[in-house]
């Protein structure tokens, strides 16, 4: 990526998707909804494409659980983590930043990283 950077052969925002990566969805609307974030928040720099796909379902890896925590009003990803390592005698502990961050806090263990990304220009720079 950071070749295809140099390069500068990209010049606006991009889908990001592994060699490994099979999918059938529909861009259009995913990209409208990255383009409406990025207008509402300069900072959104990434849009991750996550699926609801519950927990223990055969389409998962293995023992893989994801705690995901979501801003309520924007959608933001405030947490990304794997859910095992944050059980400690049955309860979850939580980061007190995450409540400051905002008023309304999202946790999910059912959403599913598909690793299909919309990256804005802005992106390429941070990974430099």
């Amino acid at each position: 990526l950071r070749e295809v950077e140099a390069a500068g052969v990209i010049k606006s925002d991009f889908v990001l998707v592994p060699g490994d990566v099979v999918a059938n969805l529909q861009l259009a609307p995913l990209l409208a909804a990255h383009k409406a974030r990025r207008e509402a928040d300069r900072e959104a720099v990434l849009t991750t494409v996550m699926k609801r796909i519950p927990p223990g379902h055969r389409s998962r890896r293995a023992g893989e659980e994801m705690l995901v925590a979501l801003s309520g009003e924007t959608g933001r990803l405030l947490l990304y983590e794997d859910a095992s390592m944050r059980r400690a005698d049955g309860k979850l502990r939580l980061p007190s930043t995450l409540l400051q961050e905002t008023d309304k806090l999202q946790l999910h263990t059912d959403l599913y990283d598909t690793h299909i990304d919309i990256c804005t220009l802005e992106m390429l720079v941070l990974l430099q």
